[in-house]
């Protein structure tokens, strides 16, 4: 059975006694100044561990010996760890007070002891005699069970003639409705579960077609996955055919015109092959020259070729449609612009970012996208913020920072070695 079961709670104490009552420990000095005959009023209260009143006792004069509080309304409460205190009345002849005349008792909480339910040990109090002071003894319904390390001893019994064995009944675990109700619920709750998934497994053998335990279902969807497998590699035969061929009549067309005059020919002419090159080469570099032109007229609506500082030059005069190069004369950021720049507005600082901007994409195009030239550093434009090497500013900042200006100077140097590694291609590779 399971153990949670069998937990002793507090709806299970039937009554508490209270047993060797004492307001004074054996070896107190105040025990044989102060003799008390008469009984002792006495109640007891329970709490939980957060100090919570769950019950407090009637009052009880009862023998010192054991007093026995039997009412215990507590049926439904599961706690197992409950605080037991017990109250005591002090006569008024041991603290010396009086009030007109008379003795005014007074009460205070003789003891307070945390119990755990489950950690009790189980005692015969019939046969057996409790010697500690101010002690509980709590009674359930399987027996009667003490603290542990409180004191005990055997009783022994003078005035005996005839001793008979009395036969004890043998005790059974008895357990709560509410307990019993849960064990119910569970075990519905298991069957149905038992009940569900046997009606699942049914299902699922009937769909599969499990009959006489002859597994046929993985064969016939093993064969619809092969015939799947097939159908999808033919298809792919059939692209991959397809591919070949369109590549096939793509390369013919190509090769086709460079092949074209010379098939006629003896294989000696190798002059007519150079000629072929020659033109091919000659109509690439009419391509780059129109891109250049058409950039040109692009930037013709920026402030990129009128300024003072001639950061690229344009001479019409010089521009033919076959040399066009001639025209251009590209320059560095000087520093002494850069200087004049120190006393200029703000206005004049943007209009020169703006700029700067403009020259970082005309540089950029020229040598990625026409020329494909090999710069030592790389451009990203960004209007007016634009920035080298993903991290140096390429724009000027009305600030006195040295760090700022140090990054600024920094980018202004990579992007004229950027600007010289442009001249030089177009100087060494077109203009000779």
């Amino acid at each position: 059975m399971a153990p949670y079961l069998i937990h002793r709670r507090l709806r299970h104490i039937r009554s508490i006694s209270i047993h060797n009552l004492s307001l004074f420990e054996n070896d107190s000095p105040y025990a044989k100044e102060h003799t008390i005959f008469h009984p002792i009023p006495c109640f007891i209260s329970i709490q939980t561990l957060k100090k919570d009143v769950l019950y407090v006792s009637e009052i009880q004069s009862g023998s010192m010996q054991n007093i026995k509080f039997n009412e215990l309304p507590l049926n439904g409460n599961s706690l197992s760890h409950i605080t037991l205190n017990i109250h005591v009345e002090i006569p008024d002849k041991l603290l010396n007070q009086k009030d007109d005349g008379q003795e005014k008792a007074s009460w205070c909480t003789l003891r307070s002891l945390y119990i755990d339910l489950n950690a009790l040990k189980p005692v015969n109090i019939n046969d057996t005699s409790i010697r500690s002071l101010n002690t509980p003894s709590l009674e359930m319904a399987d027996g009667t069970y003490i603290m542990q390390g409180v004191k005990t001893k055997k009783a022994v019994f003078f005035d005996q003639p005839h001793k008979r064995k009395i036969s004890e009944p043998n005790m059974k675990r008895s357990f709560t409705f509410n307990s019993l109700l849960k064990m119910n619920k569970m075990l519905e709750y298991l069957a149905r579960i038992s009940e569900e998934l046997q009606l699942t497994s049914a299902q699922l053998e009937k769909q599969m077609g499990v009959t006489a335990r002859k597994p046929s279902w993985h064969t016939t969807q093993l064969q619809i996955y092969k015939d799947q497998l097939n159908e999808s590699l033919s298809t792919k035969r059939i692209k991959i055919k397809r591919l070949k061929r369109s590549i096939e009549e793509e390369s013919d067309d190509i090769i086709k015109p460079l092949t074209e005059g010379t098939d006629n020919r003896s294989k000696d002419e190798y002059g007519s092959t150079f000629s072929n090159l020659i033109q091919i080469r000659t109509q690439l570099e009419r391509i780059k020259i129109k891109k250049l032109f058409q950039l040109l007229c692009i930037f013709q609506n920026t402030q990129l070729f009128s300024s003072d500082d001639e950061m690229v030059t344009l001479d019409k005069t010089k521009l033919t449609p076959t040399s066009i190069y001639e025209g251009i004369t590209l320059s560095v950021i000087k520093k002494s612009t850069l200087q004049k720049l120190e006393l200029g507005t703000e206005d004049d600082y943007t209009f020169f970012n703006a700029r700067l901007g403009y020259y970082l994409l005309f540089i950029y195009v020229i040598a990625n996208k026409i020329y494909k030239i090999s710069l030592p550093h790389s451009l990203h434009y960004c209007g007016s913020t634009s920035i080298i090497n993903y991290e140096r500013p390429l724009h000027l900042v009305n600030s006195k920072n040295r760090k700022i200006l140090k990054e600024t100077e920094d980018a202004i140097d990579y992007f004229n070695k950027d600007i010289l590694q442009t001249i030089q291609y177009l100087e060494h590779h077109y203009l000779i």
